[in-house]
Formats: C-alpha cells, sequence, structure tokens
C-alpha cells in the first residue's frame, strides 16, 4: 500500500492492489512451511523508501532503504541475492532522467545505504559465507535446473484453484504433478493485464522502465541457468548429424561440459541434441549466486514489478475515465465519485478470486512416546533410523522434545562430508563394524521407526542389520517404534 501509494497518488489502487499482494500465488505456495519465504513485505518497504528517496532526495530516505533490504537478508539468504541485486537497478534506472540532482551527493546517499546494510547483516552474514566458501556448498547445476521456471509457467495459474485448478490439470498434462510449492510464481492475469496497461498508458517513463527492468530480471533470472519444459526437465533441441559431428570435432561439447555439468553433457551426447543457455548461466558462476538452488523463487521479484505495472496502469485507467466525466454534463459527476471506487473494488475481488486455493493439509508435531521415552533416560546421542528423508526431517523436530544429540546431526548442522560419509558407513557396515561406528558416535540410543509411508522390506532389513549389532538390545517397544 505504502509503495503503490507513493507511485501513483492514488489510495483506492494502493489499497485494493496492496491487499491482492498479500494472497500473491507465490506467498501462498511457499506457507506451508517456507516461513522465510513468507516475509515479503521487505521488498516493497524497500522500494517504498526508493521512491520516497528519489522524490525527497533526503538522506534519511537513504538509510530507510538500507534497513529495509537488510530486513530482507534476515529474513532469507535468497532475499538477500534478490533485493542486493533488484533494489541498485531499481533505484539507477528510477533516477536516470533526474539531470537537477548533484551526482556527488547521490553517490553519498547511495554509500550511506549501502554501509548501513552491510553493517546490519555482517555479523550474522560473515559466519555463514566463512562456513560455505570452506565447505564449497557450489551447488550443482542440475539442481537449479529442475527448479528452474519454464516460459509458460509464467503465466501457468495453480492447479490448486478451487475451480480453475481442475480445468487446468485436465488441459495441460505436465500440470497434473504440478509443484505447486516451487513452480506457481505467476501474478494473475488480472494483474498482468493491468500492467500491459501501465507499460503502455502511464507517463511515468522512468518508473515504468524501472519496473520493467525488475520483471525482466525476475523472469529471466527466474527461468534459471538453461531452458526447461513445463514439466522440469531440460530442452534439448536435435541438431543433424554433421553439425553434431563438427561440435565433437571443434571440442565445442568438451566446452558445454565445462559450463554445464557432466550430467548435462552426458544428456546432449547421447541425444546428439543442444541446449539453450540463458544469462542466468553466466550468473551462477559468482560467489554467493553459486549456492542459489531454487532460482524460481526469483519470480517474487517479476511479481512486485507486476504490481507496480498494474497500479500503474489501473491508476492511468481511472484518470483517463474521470477526466472524460468532468467534462461531460453535471448528472455524470456521481460517476467521476463513484466509478473509481467500484472499479477498484471489482479488479480487488477478480484478483482474490484468481489466487483462491484450497486449503492445504496441516500436520500436528505431537511428541511421540518414544520422544518421552527419551527425555526421561540417560544423556546419549540418537540414532534414528530408516534412512528415509522425510524421517530424519521428523528426528530434527523430535529432538525438541527429548533434547538428546542426534548422530546424523540436524539438517545442515554437520559439514555435508560428515553426514555423507556416515550414512554410507551405515549402509555398508554391518555386526561389530557397524558396533564400533556407532561407539565412534558416542550413539547410546538407536531408534527403528515404523512410518506408515515407509515399506515394510525396508523395516525389516534393519531389523535383520540391528539383530547382528553386538551390544545392542531392546529397551523399549513403543507405539510404532522400537
Amino acid at each position: 500500500f505504502l509503495w503503490l501509494a507513493a507511485m501513483t497518488g492514488n489510495r483506492a489502487v494502493a489499497m485494493v492492489l496492496g491487499v491482492a499482494s498479500a494472497f500473491l500465488p507465490y506467498r501462498l505456495g511457499h506457507l506451508p512451511g517456507h516461513f522465510p519465504l513468507m516475509a515479503t513485505q521487505w521488498f516493497p518497504f524497500a522500494f517504498y523508501a526508493a521512491e520516497r528517496y528519489a522524490r525527497s532526495r533526503r538522506a534519511a530516505w537513504a538509510v530507510g532503504m538500507g534497513l529495509m533490504a537488510a530486513g530482507a537478508a534476515l529474513s532469507s539468504w535468497y532475499y538477500l541475492v534478490f533485493v542486493a541485486l533488484a533494489l541498485p537497478a531499481y533505484l539507477v534506472l528510477r533516477l536516470r532522467r533526474d539531470e537537477g540532482y548533484p551526482r556527488l551527493r547521490a553517490l553519498r546517499d547511495c554509500a550511506l545505504s549501502a554501509g548501513v546494510f552491510l553493517l546490519t547483516i555482517v555479523p550474522f552474514g560473515l559466519p555463514y559465507l566463512t562456513d560455505s566458501t570452506s565447505n564449497e556448498r557450489k551447488r550443482d547445476l542440475t539442481e537449479m535446473i529442475a527448479l528452474s521456471i519454464s516460459p509458460i509457467e509464467l503465466i501457468t495459474p495453480s492447479v490448486r484453484h478451487f475451480w480453475m485448478g481442475s480445468w487446468i490439470a485436465e488441459a495441460v498434462p505436465w500440470a497434473q504433478n504440478q509443484n505447486f510449492v516451487e513452480r506457481v510464481v505467476t501474478p494473475g492475469f488480472v494483474v498482468m493485464l493491468l500492467g500491459i496497461a501501465g507499460l503502455f498508458l502511464s507517463r511515468r517513463r522512468a518508473l515504468v522502465a524501472a519496473l520493467v527492468m525488475l520483471a525482466l530480471v525476475g523472469s529471466m533470472a527466474a527461468m534459471g541457468p538453461l531452458l526447461t519444459h513445463a514439466d522440469g526437465q531440460l530442452l534439448r533441441i536435435k541438431v543433424s548429424a554433421p553439425l553434431w559431428s563438427w561440435l565433437e570435432s571443434s571440442k565445442a561439447t568438451d566446452l558445454f561440459e565445462g559450463w554445464f555439468g557432466p550430467e548435462v553433457a552426458a544428456a546432449m551426447r547421447s541425444e546428439e541434441a543442444i541446449v539453450l543457455p540463458l544469462p542466468y548461466v553466466i550468473l551462477h558462476r559468482l560467489p554467493v549466486l553459486s549456492q542459489v538452488r531454487a532460482v524460481g523463487r526469483w519470480g517474487i521479484v517479476m511479481n512486485f514489478a507486476a504490481l507496480g505495472l498494474a497500479a500503474l496502469g489501473l491508476s492511468a485507467l481511472l484518470h483517463r475515465w474521470t477526466s472524460r466525466a468532468t467534462t461531460s454534463r453535471p448528472r455524470y459527476a456521481m460517476l467521476r465519485r463513484g466509478l473509481p471506487i467500484l472499479l477498484c473494488l471489482l479488479v480487488g475481488a477478480v484478483a482474490l478470486v484468481e489466487y483462491w486455493q484450497r486449503p492445504y493439509g496441516t500436520v500436528r508435531l505431537a511428541p511421540r512416546s518414544v520422544d518421552e521415552w527419551l527425555s526421561q533416560q540417560p544423556f546419549g546421542a540418537v540414532l534414528e533410523l530408516p534412512l528415509d528423508p522425510f524421517a530424519q526431517r521428523r528426528s530434527v523436530y523430535a529432538r525438541v522434545d527429548h533434547g538428546l544429540p542426534m548422530t546424523l546431526g540436524l539438517s545442515g548442522s554437520f559439514p555435508p562430508p560428515v553426514a555423507v560419509e556416515r550414512q554410507a558407513k551405515l549402509e555398508t557396515s554391518r555386526g561389530a563394524a557397524l558396533a564400533r561406528a556407532l561407539c565412534d558416535w558416542r550413539a547410546r540410543y538407536v531408534v527403528l521407526n515404523r512410518y506408515r509411508w515407509i515399506e515394510t522390506a525396508e523395516i525389516e532389513r534393519w531389523e535383520a542389520v540391528l539383530g547382528d549389532v553386538p551390544g545392542l538390545r531392546l529397551a523399549a517397544d513403543l507405539e510404532g517404534t522400537r
């Protein structure tokens, strides 16, 4: 509301689209469990501070930009990357036509803003950055490709929409298994149509240019390093045999492997096909950006840019209609006053209906019987089996109840090589060798879960493995857990 009102001067437009922004499909998709990504309020706060600075040129608003950007960074490191790239570019384009403001003063204010931003996040970001660089946590390109957004998905609604979702699932086969958490980033047809109107009708050309730039950056980055199909598979274009032979002989395929990784290069060779690189293939090689896995989350930048353009478009349409009513007969005076409010309410209602999705299921994380039992036992580390990823995540919550350390670590608390090494030893060691490993890890309790989603054969396999470990005895057989 604050940002759009500062841009348009129309509080009705700002209120309606501000309310709509709270229910963006991007936000609803991350609601089930990505709570840091729900903190999107810092983006419009930062853009609001930038807009106020562009108008007043007061250093206080430059400080505000730094603080708001820091709020985004401290909510999610994804948002650190997004706001650190989007906000400066937005501000440069926003101010590019202003010749009356001293350049040195503008540079001073921007340096002040950057200083406030860095001072706020460095105490928290420096340990993270040190750990990340020491452990070389560079994301594999294939991870980014799997979570990249195809161009058609930028406008595809969620299959969880209360009436449109079933139609989409029937009409578009690839949408039947849609990952609504990571792959629904559309701002909606209402906002996009109003955004197109803002692109052509608004006279605020510097502001339009800044918002278009944000939309392009968010869209292109969300599509990731290589162009993909809507089903998340890499788009490969088959070439003629002579052309492929030339690529092989000229060592171009080796260059592909160096840039795209061995898996992508192997897929290209098997089909004699090429891939289509996008600008992000260069960006992802930069420090910090190389650790961004779910690149589709760049869609939030495109969403806010679309909302800004939509506000300009709706404001321009209302201005045209009310201007005509003003020059018409006096009996249209009531229409001039009431039409903008009615139109804004209609736009807001249609946008919210478009965003309306079926409710998500919820899970109540109550203490298990084994957690209550462990909380009363002597101190010792706990190993939870089987090595199912969902079971391991559940064990992280269990630690809140029993308070004992985990031999496989909490999620991300061990450097990856340690966790991988321990899991590999569990899979390959038997008998006395496994007993020695458990002693080395100071494990006192081994918990074997019988979760309903884990196959019976897998549970029985671990029961047989544990039965051969010397010194291991059954201490309790509780509800679904031994």
